[in-house]
């Protein structure tokens, strides 16, 4: 493997099952690479497990973008798992992967003995806004919180504008520069 790179973009190449094989065997001996965005891949539930495996051993990768992947239940648990182990990650992005409020939990369980891990982005999915808080408070503020209009599995409860004040207090892009304020109240975004 080249020993200077220590970026690279993988993006929206539909690399699917073989393609991850290949870069999981890539990986198991990378010790330059800090930065990997496969986002659009087509990784569903075994990529994302076959992924995962790969943060056991590896200690030099430290930002991972897996966005827009059917990585479903099954793929999240993996990153979860993984997260109570691996101390080199500390960006992870899983924006529309499929997940679910028990991958949710399995996150926030995970982030309870993770010091390492300071960005975690899981907007997109399907994950209740109580949970998504949880995780927001143990990684001080710096986590994507849900977007309510991807959220179409919320009960009519979760939707209104009290539980959103409550719950939802901010939206954040990629670029963390940008807070969407019709998910929290004015005093708070004025303290941010």
């Amino acid at each position: 493997m080249n020993d200077t790179i220590v970026y690279l973009n993988l993006a929206s190449n539909n690399l699917g099952s073989e393609g991850c094989e290949a870069l999981a065997d890539i990986l198991y001996t990378n010790d330059t690479l800090t930065n990997l965005d496969l986002w659009g891949n087509n990784f569903g539930p075994e990529e994302g497990k076959t992924l995962a495996r790969v943060l056991y051993t590896n200690n030099t990768l430290t930002s991972l973008n897996l966005d827009i992947n059917p990585l479903g239940r099954e793929g999240g648990q993996a990153f979860a798992d993984v997260l109570k182990i691996n101390d080199a990650l500390t960006f992870l992005s899983l924006k529309q992967t499929q997940l679910d409020s028990d991958t949710g939990k399995a996150f926030k369980n995970a982030l309870d003995d993770n010091t390492s891990l300071t960005s975690l982005k899981l907007a997109g999915n399907f994950i209740d806004v109580k949970i998504l808080r949880k995780i927001q408070d143990l990684l001080s503020g710096k986590f994507e919180s849900n977007d309510n209009d991807y959220n179409e599995d919320f009960d009519d409860d979760y939707n209104d504008n009290d539980y959103n004040d409550d719950y939802i207090d901010d939206y954040i892009d990629d670029d963390n520069d940008y807070m969407d304020n019709d998910y929290m109240d004015d005093d708070y975004a004025d303290a941010v």
